[in-house]
Order: structure tokens, then sequence, then C-alpha cells
């Protein structure tokens, strides 16, 4: 675990070159298109349901009753964005990170929301961050996401489906199937539930990938926080969800997903999350209710936990103190090494006042600093 002195003032000084680098760079090039994946898992049966009342949301994720498992296969047209690194680096010519966002989001999570108004691409995008040191970037919208295809949120949209849908992009880059280019390693880079789908894929795929930075995580996610910001059918939201099943949800109180994804004032612009609360897109309430961790043995690849010392919805204390992870090998994010026993690396980075969503708080890149240093350290 990296928490010396030596390796604390290499990300700083990692922070301060690429934000040099950032500023004289032009945002990256990037090109949009759509992977076709057929995926077969192994998921749950859930009772499907009308949802009418935020209650009836809230009674159904903390029903306790029996679960059957069930093989279901499903078609999916994905909607991604690959980005060219706007610094070369020789050595990270065939390696690519695969960013994988949490509930609500899109793959614009990881580029500053699109850089929408009052949100900077300069603090808030991940995607412009990795350019910037070399790396190229594969982001997509999950199933059920943004532009991609959206199947019954009760028995598909499903954290081991969405594990298999990812296992099935990562063998398409490997494959070079994507943009005329093999690549010999994937970085997967995941957000909250994405964190959580890419512990999935260690249990189910052992080493599927060849490092792991999981962000906005720990292993004891807990619906409180989601509850907190009053879970309602979109169809009922918004007229742009009008045609979707009551099972596709958003967070209907925009105090509440302050809460929940931001955590203390002070440590975020209240205009992005503002407008992260407008553009918000869904969760289905399968995503939910198979949103859980495992040990994974058979992952023997570098993994890397970057979690706000602030996430309430990882770490959730109470209304008052919101979130607080601890800090120290005792510290949540810390402990989530006992997932990954075999891992060739496990390091964890607690930074202060960051909440949730990491990349859109005021201090984002010190996370992206350390996320980038870490994977060099380790040979990326």
């Amino acid at each position: 675990m990296f928490r010396s002195r030596s390796f604390l003032a290499l990300v700083q000084i990692f922070a301060s070159l690429s934000t040099s680098a950032l500023a004289s760079t032009p945002s990256p090039r990037c090109i949009e298109f759509t992977i076709p994946v057929t995926a077969t898992s192994i998921n749950v049966d859930i009772p499907d349901v009308t949802f009418t009342t935020v209650q009836s949301v809230v009674d159904l994720l903390e029903s306790t009753a029996p679960i059957l498992n069930t093989s279901e296969t499903s078609s999916f047209d994905i909607s991604a964005r690959f980005c060219y690194p706007t610094k070369v680096v020789a050595s990270r010519k065939n390696t690519v990170q695969l960013l994988v966002h949490g509930i609500t989001y899109t793959k614009s999570y990881w580029s500053a929301l699109d850089y929408s108004p009052a949100v900077s691409n300069q603090l808030y995008s991940w995607v412009d961050f990795a350019a910037a040191n070399g790396y190229p970037t594969l982001a997509f919208d999950r199933p059920g996401n943004g532009n991609s295809t959206r199947r019954d949120p009760f028995q598909i949209e499903q954290v081991p489906m969405h594990a298999a849908v990812t296992n099935e992009i990562v063998k398409g880059l490997k494959a070079g199937h994507f943009v005329n280019q093999k690549f010999d390693k994937v970085i997967l880079v995941g957000h909250s539930l994405g964190s959580m789908i890419a512990n999935n894929m260690a249990v189910t795929y052992g080493d599927f990938a060849d490092a792991l930075v999981l962000t906005g995580y720990t292993r004891f996610g807990t619906p409180t926080s989601v509850i907190e910001s009053d879970p309602f059918p979109a169809a009922e939201f918004s007229k742009k969800f009008a045609s979707l099943n009551s099972g596709y949800l958003v967070t209907s109180l925009e105090s509440g997903r302050e809460l929940a994804f931001f955590g203390r004032n002070d440590t975020f612009d209240p205009k992005v999350a503002n407008i992260d609360f407008q553009i918000q897109d869904v969760v289905g309430i399968g995503e939910l209710v198979t949103a859980n961790s495992f040990e994974a043995p058979d992952f023997t690849g570098p993994v890397a936990v970057i979690t706000g010392r602030q996430d309430a919805a990882f770490c959730f204390v109470n209304n008052t103190v919101l979130g607080d992870c601890g800090q120290g090998a005792n510290s949540l994010p810390a402990q989530v090494s006992s997932f990954f026993p075999n891992a060739s690396n496990f390091s964890y980075f607690v930074p202060e006042n960051i909440g949730h969503c990491i990349n859109l708080h005021l201090k984002a890149r010190e996370a992206f600093a350390f996320a980038h240093s870490w994977l060099q350290s380790v040979g990326f």
C-alpha cells in the first residue's frame, strides 16, 4: 500500500506536471461509434412490479424475500467514445483505459459532463487528464443508460449482465475490433457501480483486465444514501423518460442527490451539482438489487482504490456527518484488499474534501494524479 512520503511527493509532482501539460494541450480527438454486444449472465429473478411512489421503491430495496438465479441472454447496441492521447508515450501505445460509469450517469461522467457550461474539462475530465499523460480511453454508456439499448430493468439490467457486456468489450479491445488497433493491456477504471461491476468481472472472469482502478468504492455500499435522494420512476419525473418502464429510476430530490453524490459544502461547485441533477440519466431497479461485491481470488493483477473521505454513498454515517471513510489501514477503502487477496499490488488513496462523485469535486485532480502516478509505478 502506498502511504510513504516519497510516493505522496511523486503524486504531487505528477499533478503539477500534468496541470501544466493539460493547460497547453487541446482536448483529445474523440470518435463515437456503436458496439453490438450479445451477452449471457446468471441474473436474479426480481418481482416485476409497478412503482408509483418513492416508498414503493424503498420497500423493494429493503425487501429480504428470497431471490432465485436465472440465466439470461440479451443483445445491446452500446454507445462508445474512444479518445486519443494528446501526448505520445511510446510505452502506452498499446494500453487503453476502459471507463465504466456509475448509476444515473453516462459516458459523459468521464468527460466533465461533456463540458457542460460551468463544468470545466480542465478541472473535471478524467479523459483529458489521461490523454495528456499518453493514455487512450474508451468510455461507453452502460446498458440502460444514455444512447445504449435499454432492456427490462428488473430481469436484464443487473450487475452480472453489465459485467458480461463489459467483458465482451474488453475482449473486443484486445482483438482490435473497434479502432483498428489491438490493445495488449486494458486498464479498467470504474466508478461506484462501475467498480462493483469490475469486482463482479474479477469474480467471474479472473484476470479479465491487466489492472483495476476502482473509484467511489468500498466493501460497504449502502442503499441509505440512495434512498435519501428519493428514487422515483423516471417516466413520472421527466418527459424525456416518458416511455420507460417504472423500473427505471431517477434521483428525484436534488438536495438528496447532492448529499449522496457530493457531500459536504465547499468541496464542490453548486453550479456543477445543479447541472449534474438536471442532466442525470437513470438506474434500473435490477442494478440496485444486485449491487454487491465479493472476494475475487482469481484476479492477480494490480488494484487501486480511490474513494473520497466524505463519500456518503459508500461510507454513510448519518445526515449530519454524511460520509466518513476513515484514513489509514483501517479505512473502508483499505479494507477492499480483502476482496483481492492475490492482487500483485493493492494500493488505496482517501483524499480529503472529496465526496462520492470524485470527478465532479474541486479537488478531483488530486485523485486523477494519484491514479496515473500509481499506474506508472506498477508498469503502465
